[in-house]
């Protein structure tokens, strides 16, 4: 495969690859709560998540995460 990466990147590797490892880190940080910074509230459970990861996901997470730090996904 063909590798796109900017120049001078010191990123080796495909980038699927350097994604998926990516994504793995981010979830495994977020199952510890390092560094989350916004609580997503479902059906009375509490859920800690990373803004930047919800906002860059979903239009409707980002325009949720900008103002609050704690978001209510419970219908009202």
């Amino acid at each position: 495969g063909r590798l796109l990466r900017a120049p001078g990147s010191p990123l080796r590797g495909e980038p699927t690859a350097h994604s998926r490892q990516l994504l793995l880190q981010l979830n495994a940080q977020r199952a510890k709560g390092f560094l989350c910074d916004v609580i997503v509230v479902v059906q009375n459970a509490l859920f800690r998540a990373h803004k930047n990861v919800l906002a860059a996901s979903s239009a409707y997470l980002k325009a949720l995460v900008v103002h609050d730090n704690l978001i209510s996904l419970d219908q009202e």
